[in-house]
């Protein structure tokens, strides 16, 4: 009888904590697939559109994250990809027509991306924040402060991924393109300067 009864006490544990996952899971993949739909359908949507949805539904979620997932919000510049895989299959299912429209707009981005101009700057970092995104405020040399968003793989030759938290105050050369995002906190459009490659001079 006392067998019966662990037996089904670990059943009733798993089953708790399998609908507990199952249950925050849904909130984010339901809220993120709002959070698309709420966008309005133009050329601006792209696979950084789902990532910014994901990103702020999911950061209410973080301790289950990492304790189920292995997933540090915290740590977003690595554990992001492994963040859009989880959700955007469950997405896939949920709301089809959201990311049809969203691959639908990459494809149509592809040949128009490639006209925008490369940009470049030389200048110091001032400060890096590391909250959704890492970021770079960089002054130049007619000391203006701009900031660089890490939001892609970036070409570098230096190992950056590992060593980017001492690149405070260094000089450095940022190529970088301007795109233009939608902010779901303030429901507006915003131009963000995408680094595509980050050197250090030397």
């Amino acid at each position: 009888m006392k067998k019966v009864l662990i037996v089904f006490s670990i059943l009733f544990i798993n089953s708790h904590i399998a609908h507990s996952q199952e249950d925050y899971m849904t909130k984010i993949v339901e809220k993120s697939c709002q959070c698309l739909a709420d966008m309005p359908n133009n050329e601006e949507l792209s696979s950084t559109s789902i990532g910014l949805c994901m990103i702020n539904e999911a950061n209410i979620y973080k301790a289950e994250l990492l304790r189920d997932h292995g997933i540090n919000m915290d740590e977003i510049h690595n554990d992001g990809e492994k963040l859009g895989k989880l959700i955007a299959i469950e997405m896939i299912t949920v709301c089809p027509e959201q990311m049809k429209r969203i691959a639908s707009n990459i494809e149509a981005k592809k040949s128009s991306d490639q006209d925008n101009s490369l940009q470049s700057i030389q200048g110091v970092i001032k400060s890096i924040d590391k909250n959704e995104f890492i970021t770079f405020s960089v002054t130049s040399s007619d000391g203006k402060t701009s900031k660089f968003y890490w939001l892609t793989f970036i070409e570098s030759k230096n190992d950056l991924q590992n060593e980017f938290d001492s690149y405070n105050k260094k000089k450095v050369e940022i190529e970088y393109t301007i795109f233009e995002f939608y902010d779901p906190k303030l429901k507006e459009y915003r131009n963000y300067n995408v680094i595509e490659s980050l050197n250090i001079i030397d």
